[in-house]
């Protein structure tokens, strides 16, 4: 996670990704990355698939260095189309889908953002949900990483927030995830078929 961030150096990942590949080739290994920058693409030797840390709900939360909003919906094709520009065609693009109440967020650095959390902190919706999921494939995206099922804050994270969507402890979020998802499955063989080139007009 955040390989960048973490002081982690690339030929170091791809020595450990060559290591659990020699012992296990059939599991496959993914990173993770909040970030827009060209470092990250240079672990492409350490993974088989990237997550885009990108969770973009609620869009009225300032960021600590000043910025007017989180992440705007919109910024996400940025996100799909830098990685795969980037990234070698052997490795997936996985987009994630926030489905988690950033009020929960127990990472530490987002202390300081504990008041904008309070205030704006919410679930995303049903039509939040259905657009980063559409939005991702639509942008080259090979899957999609809901996230987060389920969380015990406190230890390494910082604050003691939990996050749980399950079906048993938040039902009404857990409907939103299971209409998106019910969807997908339905035109799965569209979304799983052979890329074709033929050119349509609409």
């Amino acid at each position: 996670d955040e390989p960048v961030g973490a002081g982690v150096r690339p030929e170091n990942l791809t020595i450990a990704y060559q290591t659990v590949t020699s012992i296990d080739r059939h599991h496959p290994a993914s990173i993770a990355s909040d970030q827009l920058v060209s470092e990250d693409y240079a672990f492409a030797g350490g993974f088989d698939s990237f997550l885009q840390s990108y969770f973009p709900i609620p869009p009225e939360v300032q960021l600590p260095h000043g910025d007017p909003t989180q992440y705007p919906l919109e910024r996400m094709a940025q996100v799909y189309d830098a990685a795969i520009r980037y990234l070698p065609n052997t490795k997936a693009v996985i987009g994630p889908v926030q489905v988690y109440n950033m009020a929960n967020d127990p990472v530490t650095w987002y202390e300081e953002m504990r008041p904008q959390r309070a205030k704006y902190g919410r679930y995303p919706t049903e039509e939040e949900i259905r657009f980063m999921s559409y939005y991702a494939l639509l942008h080259g995206a090979k899957g999609l990483f809901f996230c987060c099922y389920r969380w015990d804050g406190g230890g390494q994270y910082g604050p003691p927030e939990t996050e749980d969507v399950s079906p048993q402890a938040n039902p009404t979020q857990w409907g939103r995830i299971k209409a998106v998802v019910t969807e997908l499955k339905a035109i799965s063989p569209i979304l799983l078929a052979p890329t074709s080139n033929t050119k349509v007009s609409v």
